[in-house]
C-alpha cells in the first residue's frame, strides 16, 4: 500500500477544485480556474498522503503563479486547494514582500492571509527624476490577493516612508493605483514636523500626495523669509 512518496528536488502538486465564496472587490475570473499547480522549488524533507491528498514540507519554498512563499513548515491540502505555513514565513510577489510568523493560503482564490508580526514592503522603481521609493507597513494581520495586488490590513497599522509616517486602525493597499488608504484614528507626520489627524487618509505613492477626510485637524509649517545680512 502506497501512502508516502519520497520526494527529491522539485515536483508539482496538482491543486483540486474547491468551492470558495468570491471575496468582495476581486475579479470573478480569479475564482473560476478549474485547477492550477504549486511548484516546490526547494525542501529539506516531505511526506505525502496519497489518500488524503495532504503534503507536509519542511524548510520549503513553494511557487504559485509567480508568487513565492518560504517557511519552516508548509502543509498543502490538494483536495481543498489550501495551504498553511509557519515559522519564518517569507512571501514575494510582484512589487511586494511580506514576512510573518504564520500564513494561510487559498490557491484557488489567489489569496494569502498573514498573521502575527506582519511586515509588508512595496517599492516604486527609480525613474530619471526620482529615486526608488520604499514603503513599509506593519500590522497584526494582512489579507493579500496576490494576483490583484490588493491587500486589507487590520491593526494597529503603521506605515513608514523615507520622509513620512502614518498610523491607524486599518488600511487598504491598492497596488494598481499605488495607494494606501488608512482608516480609523489616523495620524500622519512628515519630516518637516507637519502633522495631520483625521478618520481617513489616502497616501499616493505615485505623486506623493495625501487626501484627508475629517473631522480632523492639521498643522502646516510656513517657511519664513531668511533675514538679509546687514
Amino acid at each position: 500500500m502506497k501512502t508516502v512518496w519520497p520526494i527529491i528536488g522539485c515536483f508539482l502538486l496538482s491543486i483540486a477544485v474547491a468551492a470558495a465564496p468570491q471575496p468582495p472587490g476581486i475579479a470573478k475570473n480569479d475564482q473560476e480556474s478549474s485547477s492550477s499547480a504549486v511548484v516546490v522549488e526547494k525542501l529539506k524533507s516531505a511526506r505525502y498522503d496519497n489518500k488524503k491528498g495532504i503534503a507536509w514540507l519542511e524548510e520549503a519554498v513553494i511557487v504559485h503563479e509567480g508568487s513565492r512563499m518560504a517557511a519552516d513548515r508548509i502543509e498543502l491540502n490538494t483536495r481543498k486547494s489550501l495551504g498553511t505555513a509557519s515559522g519564518h514565513v517569507r512571501f514575494e510577489g510582484e512589487r511586494a514582500k511580506v514576512s510573518s510568523d504564520s500564513a494561510r493560503a487559498d490557491f484557488r482564490g489567489r489569496r494569502a492571509v498573514f498573521e502575527k508580526d506582519v511586515h509588508f514592503v512595496t517599492e516604486l522603481p527609480a525613474t530619471d527624476t526620482t529615486p526608488a521609493q520604499k514603503t513599509t507597513m506593519v500590522c497584526a494581520e494582512l489579507e493579500y490577493f496576490y494576483r490583484q495586488r490588493k491587500g486589507v490590513a487590520t491593526g494597529p497599522v503603521r506605515i513608514e516612508q523615507a520622509d513620512q509616517r502614518a498610523s491607524g486602525d486599518a488600511a487598504i493597499y491598492d497596488g494598481e493605483a499605488e495607494t494606501f488608504t488608512i482608516m480609523g484614528s489616523v495620524k500622519v507626520e512628515n519630516d518637516r514636523g507637519e502633522t495631520f489627524e483625521c478618520v481617513k487618509a489616502t497616501l499616493s505613492l505615485k505623486d506623493d500626495t495625501i487626501d484627508l477626510e475629517g473631522p480632523g485637524k492639521a498643522q502646516f509649517l510656513m517657511e519664513e523669509e531668511a533675514s538679509s545680512a546687514e
